[in-house]
């Protein structure tokens, strides 16, 4: 059983005694492609009949994510507030691998969970995210079972091309979407579509800081439902005012539906317009005569701004992802929000860029290598191919910088390049065949490292990792093979850190890039493996994680000693791990 699920029921068993009143965990399924469904449910009313039961369907899969863990409290006490059962549902589905194939059985899903939670004639509403949640309650919608009253879909990325797959008769339903997603216009759109079609339907833009006030909207909207004596409203989407009845003649996608006035308040309060995000441009470099995936190139360009003409250089994301929608949504990212919504890494590498002027490119990260160690302990025939796999790619990289610096005047040298896990292996790959485009280098936790080249002295290099990472021995020997090429070259790895990031390495990362930008004038000739060592203030020990003074140097063993060449960085060398 996947760990988060036992998480998951232990969780259940510590909520509070209020929260866990008639608390029941079953599994349902199979129902045509429903292959099995777990459900956590609460009747908050005791013994007592409840007013209908909320279903809320958050996660891909079977098994929930921390995600989901956190939201329980938020929605049983929405739920418990407005007189709602509460039903979590996971599902394993099949067939379900493109738009065109619809959900089926998710109406005797619906009918089997209402019969176990509310009772059979109970009215039951549909909260989903993400796919096939949505697809989920759409199906349901769409057979207009009598059971239903009303649903919620948002945060997703594929949806029916037009309302006809989804007819779904006058039942009132809510399309949200989030002001930073990158499936926000697509979400609008089909919106407008069932608008135009004549559908009650509500729209919602909400700021991610505002998700736990859009749940709770959720739960009042369907509780309104409910209500005989509520009065319909529609409010303008742009201005968020109450549309007068003489104007209601003549339906607009510009409206959204709200079951009473105490919904429709509630809801100009968290609805907002998308903001202008930054412009991120795409371009595929195909390996022509090669049997290997083609190379997809992403440039972020600042919000306004129509090129790369006035920026101070480029930061280079190599990320793990190979996922285009991750990608484009990583990079168009809207840094004036005031949370990390998904908490990804390349938010605050996005920062460091904003500061400094930056533009930022990244990539997919195609292709395959050998990972049993470094280059120099692999068979010789195994690395070969894996040269060549790599020159090639190296190669089409080249071209995509110089598409982006023919058309969007992108600079093409002096590039601060940045890797982590899968990015890393490629990331440091890349930098060693082609040094020219590179200020300095930071791969993090890479599992594996090729051989340093000589043409790579020209680059700073900063290696990062974690002491229990796997890949420690490895970056520790690449560490020293840099230095004995004459590399100028820093080691850090995070004490107690793993196979991830923290805020402590990053800053060292920042540390060092920002560094690196006050030489980038200087740096016309490759700058010597001695150059920490002549600029050091500061000496690390990355064994024991302690910095000392230049004066005392002779403390630090050679094999240990990683030379910090600016009071910056040796503050950001010696940060401890955050609490």
């Amino acid at each position: 059983m996947n760990n988060n699920w036992l998480k998951f029921i232990g969780l259940l068993a510590t909520v509070s005694a209020a929260g866990a009143q008639d608390q029941d965990n079953f599994t349902l399924g199979p129902y045509k492609q429903v292959e099995e469904a777990r459900v956590q449910a609460w009747n908050f009313g005791g013994r007592q009949p409840v007013k209908g039961v909320l279903v809320v369907t958050p996660d891909y899969g079977l098994n929930p994510s921390g995600s989901t863990l956190k939201e329980i409290e938020a929605w049983q006490n929405s739920a418990r507030q407005r007189g709602l059962a509460l039903a979590f549902v996971n599902f394993k589905w099949v067939n379900l691998n493109a738009p065109k194939n619809p959900f089926d059985g998710g109406a005797e899903l619906l009918a089997q969970i209402a019969a176990k939670v509310g009772g059979p004639d109970t009215p039951v509403f549909i909260c989903s995210r993400h796919e096939p949640g949505n697809r989920f309650a759409l199906d349901c919608a769409d057979k207009n079972l009598p059971l239903l009253k009303g649903w919620m879909c948002y945060d997703s990325r594929l949806w029916p091309p037009s309302p006809r797959q989804h007819s779904g008769g006058a039942m009132p339903g809510i399309i949200a979407a989030a002001t930073d997603s990158i499936w926000h216009h697509q979400t609008r759109a089909y919106f407008v579509a069932g608008r135009n079609a004549g559908k009650n339907w509500t729209w919602l833009g909400y700021a991610p800081i505002d998700a736990a006030l859009t749940r709770d909207f959720a739960a009042q909207y369907f509780a309104a439902l409910l209500s005989p004596s509520a009065t319909p409203q529609w409010r303008d989407i742009a201005t968020r005012e109450a549309m007068q009845p003489s104007l209601l003649a003549e339906p607009s996608a510009g409206w959204s539906w709200l079951p009473d006035q105490a919904a429709g308040e509630a809801w100009s309060k968290i609805q907002r317009e998308q903001k202008s995000l930054p412009t991120v441009v795409e371009k595929e470099i195909d390996l022509p005569g090669e049997k290997l995936p083609s190379l997809k190139m992403y440039l972020r360009l600042p919000p306004g701004q129509p090129d790369a003409a006035g920026v101070s250089g480029v930061v280079a994301y190599c990320t793990w992802t190979q996922d285009r929608n991750v990608l484009i949504q990583q990079l168009s990212y809207d840094l004036n929000q005031p949370v990390e919504r998904l908490g990804w890494p390349s938010v605050q590498l996005l920062r460091f860029a904003t500061k400094h002027n930056l533009a930022v490119i990244s990539w997919s990260t195609p292709g395959r290598w050998q990972t049993g160690g470094n280059s120099d302990e692999l068979d010789k025939g195994l690395v070969k191919m894996d040269d060549r796999m790599f020159d090639l790619y190296a190669r089409a990289w080249a071209r995509g910088v110089e598409f982006f610096h023919a058309n969007h005047r992108l600079p093409r040298d002096n590039y601060l390049l940045y890797g982590m896990s899968r990015g890393a292996q490629w990331a440091h790959r890349l930098a060693l065949r082609l040094p020219q485009y590179f200020l300095a280098v930071n791969p993090h936790v890479s599992g594996s490292y090729d051989r340093p080249t000589p043409e790579a002295r020209r680059c700073l290099w900063l290696i990062t990792g974690g002491e229990v990472d796997v890949g420690y021995d490895n970056a520790v020997a690449f560490y020293q093979q840099c230095r004995a090429a004459g590399y100028p070259v820093l080691f850090k790895a995070g004490q107690d850190l793993g196979h991830e990031t923290r805020a402590d390495i990053e800053a060292l990362r920042d540390a060092f890039f920002a560094y690196a930008l006050t030489l980038k004038d200087q740096l016309k000739q490759p700058p010597g493996g001695d150059l920490f060592q002549r600029e050091a203030k500061f000496i690390g020990n990355y064994d024991t994680q302690r910095v000392v003074p230049i004066d005392r140097a002779a403390e630090v063993p050679e094999e240990y000693r990683v030379w910090l060449p600016t009071e910056e960085i040796a503050e950001a060398w010696k940060l401890p791990p955050p609490d």
